[in-house]
């Protein structure tokens, strides 16, 4: 992480944000980010893709597998903060209702990067 000039902007790669561990309001661990959604159009993330652990995914009432585990698109308003780990504005129950094709905050959700082809 580098902070640039005197706005102190905090700026982050984005191959430093998958792995780290995502904790909900009350310092709960749920997941770990597995990668950054981005809004193609104002190149922004959108949200962040967090692998959710066996017992929230449960929780969240989301099919969970070992081979295919449950993830869940956590919209960057969501987040209050990420340095060595992302804490969450929400609590567990508070992002029920959230899904892998969750919109983002703000504008249209982005469109794939690989669309499947059609046929």
């Amino acid at each position: 992480m580098t902070t640039g000039g005197s706005d102190k902007a905090m700026h982050m790669a984005f191959d430093d944000l998958p792995g780290r561990s995502v904790l909900d309001s009350t310092g709960r661990v749920i997941g770990q980010v597995e990668q950054a959604v981005i809004d193609l159009e104002s190149w922004a993330v959108a949200s962040l893709r967090v692998r959710l652990r066996r017992e929230a995914a449960a929780e969240l009432e989301l099919p969970s597998t070992f081979w295919k585990p449950a993830t869940l698109d956590v919209p960057t308003g969501l987040i209050f903060a990420a340095r060595d780990a992302v804490i969450l504005r929400a609590n567990l129950d508070e992002l029920r209702g959230l899904s892998r094709e969750a919109a983002p905050a703000g504008p249209a959700a982005p469109p794939a990067l690989n669309p499947a082809p059609e046929g």
